[in-house]
């Protein structure tokens, strides 16, 4: 009887218990214009804008987005917050690729390092995710958290059921402070020298001039990277273009400051170990513009070219919004 009450102490100390996930209902509300003055305005930078909706729901659990994921061309999205919530939906866009609403979301819990929902803020602290596909075909789903301090690799798609795969972040993420690191998470592209390789970011540099610390794994190894800090913006996320161009998403937030977004593009060939990243804005908005506290990119393509989706963190606040907007990348 002992041996039997041992086994099965056994079972379940190491059983992986199944994130359930459940409808929620999200409510959108369009967006008319990016700039309310200038509604006939649809160029701004590099891009194009598209159209966006304000998002709501009656489920707590919409608030916090941090990073986002797409596919189909931007209709089909994943989203995780920074609570350890993951929510799945399919945009619905109108003929001018403009999101009208979103249908068949489901929201559930990220799955820890014990195969357990994840239970906690902190614990949950998720920033950034993305995609990346292994030599054998199958698909991975990482996910960077800010407090605990490392990489979770999921197998595939909702619902992250499955005991992730950790790893931990680079001595010059680790020394960033907890509310800091793994803000900005990528994969290189197939087709790319590096293609595979894992990057990431903190949020910003450690002292007023340095750079902002990163790390680069390839070939299950980190490598420093940096990218260079300028202004009051902080790093939110990072995306890949297929041609291995890196777009990197910032965002300003104080009340000194005020509110603010920006996209900058950097050129492929100098992503490579060692490097500290620098490159051209493609936009740049403020308060004025719709943005609110802009945290997620995902970057698809569809019969147009390449898409932008972007999502706001509203910090479960009744004073901010949750958006999700999109753009067309002007090549």
């Amino acid at each position: 009887m002992r041996t039997a009450t041992a086994a099965l102490a056994v079972a379940l100390a190491s059983a992986t218990v199944a994130a359930a996930d459940e409808p929620i209902v999200l409510r959108a509300a369009p967006i008319a214009a990016f700039d309310p003055s200038r509604p006939e305005i649809s160029r701004f930078g590099a891009l194009d804008w598209l159209g966006g909706v304000s998002l709501t729901s009656a489920d707590a659990r919409l608030g916090g987005l941090s990073g986002v994921v797409t596919e189909d061309g931007g209709r089909r999205l994943l989203a995780i917050t920074d609570y350890g919530d993951w929510i799945s939906a399919t945009v619905e866009l109108n003929d001018g690729g403009a999101p009208v609403g979103l249908s068949d979301a489901r929201v559930g819990r990220l799955a820890g390092p014990d195969g357990q929902p994840i239970r906690g803020k902190r614990p949950g602290d998720a920033e950034a995710i993305a995609v990346r596909t292994r030599a054998d075909g199958g698909r991975e789903v990482l996910v960077s958290f800010e407090t605990p301090g490392h990489i979770a690799v999921y197998e595939d798609a909702p619902p992250f059921d499955t005991t992730p795969r950790i790893t931990a972040y680079p001595p010059a993420l680790a020394r960033a402070g907890r509310n800091s690191r793994g803000e900005a998470l990528a994969v290189v592209p197939a087709g790319q020298p590096l293609a595979g390789a894992v990057l990431v970011f903190a949020e910003g540099p450690a002292a007023e001039g340095e750079t902002i610390p990163g790390g680069l794994i390839h070939g299950g190894r980190w490598q420093p990277i940096a990218l260079g800090a300028t202004g009051t913006y902080a790093l939110t996320d990072a995306a890949f273009l297929p041609d291995g161009d890196l777009l990197v998403l910032e965002r300003r937030f104080g009340f000194g400051d005020g509110i603010g977004m920006r996209i900058r593009r950097i050129a492929g060939s100098t992503v490579v170990p060692g490097a500290v990243l620098g490159g051209a804005v493609l936009i740049e908005a403020d308060f004025s513009q719709a943005i609110d506290n802009m945290e997620g990119m995902a970057v698809d393509t569809d019969a147009g070219g390449m898409v932008l989706t972007l999502v706001s963190d509203d910090n479960r606040s009744f004073l901010q919004r949750t958006l999700l907007l999109r753009f067309r990348l002007v090549e």
